[in-house]
Formats: structure tokens, C-alpha cells, sequence
């Protein structure tokens, strides 16, 4: 006796490969459209973006994070995310931490300095924090993204 494919077992099959080629061609579409943006952080003035992907920046190009961007353009210099992170005390509440407080935010992501830079110079080091949070993402300058 031949295998015969029930007609409702054929159409859940069907739909269910339908759905899921929706689900990767959305997945897809959402990742590509997210690479295109170019995000201006809230603050003091509207100089500091940040985004997933840069023209020319292969470091952060290289990466990809779902929640936070791979750059950060602060104070005419490209910081890249790093994979190490820093500890941050009072669970990142604004004001409880043991970091300088930038004054740039974006929803509830806020920019900290790990120490005040030398007049003239860049910081050394940023650091993302979404509060509560026991812990920052660290971003580095890139000397060869602009």
C-alpha cells in the first residue's frame, strides 16, 4: 500500500513552508533595512550618530549586535564597539554610576566616559549602558574609520 499524504496534512505543510520562507525574507529585509540607518543620539547638540554598518570602517562592518550599534560617531571621532565589557555600579542609573556622564542618550541606552578626556584629546574609552545594569559595552576609537 502506497504512503498517501492526507489532504489537510498537505496544506498544513505547505503553509508552514510558506511561513517559513515569510519569516527569512522579513528577518532578511529587517537586518538590511537596520544596516542602512544612521542613528542621531539625544544631548547637548546633534553631533553624536552611531549605526550597525559605516562606509569604509571594515571593524565595525565585521560585527553585528542586535540591540546595541557596532559605531558611535562622539566628538568628530568613530569609536567601534569592543567585546570586553566594563562593571558599573548602581545598576547604571543615571548619576549611580562610577563613570562620567556624557549627557547623550538614545531611548534608555546612555553614552558614559570612562574618565573626562584632557582638553583637546578624545576620550580614551566609551561605555553603553542600558540600566538596570551590571555591566557596559565598551566602545574604542578607530583610527582608520572616519
Amino acid at each position: 500500500m502506497p504512503f498517501q499524504w492526507h489532504p489537510v496534512a498537505w496544506m498544513l505543510v505547505r503553509l508552514a513552508l510558506v511561513m517559513a520562507a515569510l519569516y527569512v525574507i522579513g528577518l532578511v529585509g529587517w537586518n538590511w533595512w537596520r544596516d542602512q540607518q544612521v542613528d542621531t543620539w539625544s544631548g547637548p547638540d546633534a553631533t553624536v550618530q552611531s549605526g550597525q554598518r559605516l562606509e569604509g570602517c571594515l571593524t565595525a562592518n565585521a560585527q553585528r549586535d542586535d540591540l546595541l550599534p557596532t559605531w558611535i560617531r562622539f566628538a568628530g571621532t568613530v569609536y567601534v564597539r569592543s567585546p570586553r565589557v566594563r562593571p558599573v555600579r548602581g545598576e547604571g542609573q543615571p548619576g549611580a554610576t562610577q563613570y562620567v556622564e556624557s549627557g547623550y542618550s538614545q531611548d534608555r541606552v546612555r553614552i558614559l566616559l570612562y574618565e573626562p578626556p584632557v582638553a583637546g584629546e578624545q576620550a580614551q574609552e566609551l561605555i553603553l549602558v542600558i540600566p538596570p545594569a551590571r555591566g557596559g559595552a565598551i566602545f574604542k576609537p578607530d583610527p582608520t574609520c572616519t
